[in-house]
């Protein structure tokens, strides 16, 4: 069984972009609880892949972002993690792979710190 893929339905990086970072959003808003607990687990599903750990949704919190297209960065926001303030930038890749360093120069350049 294939499994349904956000990139087969927004082929275009604007509108995966878009979608993500309304997705993050959610996780700073108040009024719609069940939108902002989705909001949440997206970022605790992004914290548990990139580094292994598991957080409950609650333990998220949304600091800043996300911004679109900062600094060559698809998708940049900051969050809270079980207390730890943490930088997450989202690079969606679809018909393309990690180039000219990226990651290294937005921490060069001061776009992201590198903890």
């Amino acid at each position: 069984m294939v499994l349904p893929n956000l990139f087969d339905f927004a082929t275009s990086e604007l509108s995966q972009d878009a979608f993500l970072c309304w997705l993050v959003a959610q996780a700073g808003q108040d009024e719609r609880p069940d939108l902002r607990n989705l909001g949440r687990a997206f970022i605790a599903l992004l914290w548990r892949t990139a580094r292994g750990e598991r957080v409950s949704a609650e333990a998220v919190r949304l600091r800043t972002g996300p911004v679109k297209q900062f600094e060559h960065i698809d998708i940049l926001f900051e969050a809270e993690i079980a207390g730890r303030p943490t930088t997450f930038v989202i690079e969606d890749k679809t018909d393309t792979s990690h180039h000219h360093n990226q990651l290294q120069r937005a921490v060069q350049e001061g776009a992201i710190d590198s903890h």
